[in-house]
């Protein structure tokens, strides 16, 4: 299948079925018309991270591509609605796990330095313990 990737949309129409039968050379021309409009897409979602998204959101789009229905301007809208799931998750993904901007030696200045000893004794669950709260937890019971 050679057509130009920047031809008019009944071309991209035909590759597009051909890619959904399989065709490796069809999918990699939706791939060449589709992709600079999803990077810029997900640059204004997710900034520098517009490209990892969109290799996320492909993987999506090529598993998926047999169950899609419809024609060209259905799967750019298609492809846009997976690429901006993408971008949510990554955008969930990355305020989960906040990145510090900053050189691990400053964190460890910031730590007291540690002792050989523990600085208090320790607080071991002991019998001795675990009968001294049972009885107060006893005592604080209403009688029956």
């Amino acid at each position: 299948m050679a057509a130009d990737p920047t031809g008019d949309p009944h071309d991209l129409g035909v590759a597009l079925a051909a890619a959904k039968a399989g065709d490796e050379l069809a999918f990699r021309l939706i791939y060449r018309a589709q992709q600079p409009a999803l990077l810029r897409y997900l640059s204004v979602l997710v900034g520098a991270d517009a490209e990892d998204v969109a290799s996320e959101a492909w993987l999506k789009i090529a598993r998926d591509l047999r169950a899609f229905q419809g024609d060209w301007d259905g799967f750019r809208g298609w492809a846009a609605t997976v690429a901006r799931h993408r971008a949510m998750d990554h955008r969930r993904r990355v305020q989960r796990r906040p990145v510090s901007a900053g050189p691990v030696e400053l964190l460890a200045a910031d730590l007291p330095a540690r002792t050989t000893r523990p600085t208090r004794p320790s607080r071991r669950w002991t019998p001795t313990r675990r009968s001294r709260s049972s009885a107060a937890f006893r005592a604080t019971r209403p009688k029956r």
